[in-house]
């Protein structure tokens, strides 16, 4: 952790938020806590979480409007609402997840650091949302069941990964664990559905 600081003293380079990204997907324990490291500043937090929410958004919004094209005649200006929606949605569940956690790791007597969770649910987020809606959509084309069970897994696949990495930096005790993730989770799913 002594390099740490030395490594995250600037904005990091382009690629290295990517690269994070990748890492994260493929190890979403292991790799997701070691590059979730290099995002102890809110700038470098934030712009991570501001590509995955933008990334997402656009692969979700093409992969919809492809989908939704089969069916409905898909015109610029119901393309960029959807983008738009999307865009809110990813920043809730980036932003809002870190926050949701900081509270309640203020409310338990933990001292959490903001931009570390924040780089947290962006990577969580990250490859679990891409199955959910980029490769799940795609699926349902083929096979309704398939597809939607795709969807499932990518978002269980980002409830775990979020849920490790979380307690990777957090380290709730026992039954405080599973209390706090379910609260947190619960509050911010509900509020992305009602959105």
């Amino acid at each position: 952790m002594s390099n740490l600081k030395d490594k995250t003293s600037a904005v990091l380079p382009a690629g290295k938020f990517f690269k994070s990204v990748g890492r994260a997907s493929i190890k979403p324990v292991s790799g997701l806590a070691e590059e979730a490291g290099y995002y102890n500043r809110i700038e470098n937090a934030a712009i991570l979480a501001g590509i995955v929410a933008v990334i997402l958004a656009i692969l979700g919004t093409t992969v919809s409007s492809v989908v939704s094209s089969t069916y409905v005649n898909i015109d610029f200006p119901n393309v960029m609402k959807w983008f738009l929606i999307d865009l809110c949605e990813y920043a809730l569940y980036t932003f809002g997840m870190a926050g949701a956690y900081f509270v309640a790791g203020r409310l338990t007597g933990k001292n959490p650091n903001y931009p570390i969770l924040l780089a947290i649910s962006s990577l969580a987020i990250a490859g679990g949302f891409f199955v959910r809606d980029v490769i799940g959509p795609l699926a349902v084309n083929l096979n309704y069941k398939l597809g939607i069970g795709i969807e499932y897994a990518g978002l269980i696949y980002a409830v775990l990964a979020l849920y490790e990495g979380v307690n990777a930096v957090m380290d709730f005790k026992e039954n405080r664990r599973i209390y706090v993730h379910i609260a947190v989770i619960g509050l911010v799913l509900i509020i992305g559905t009602l959105l």
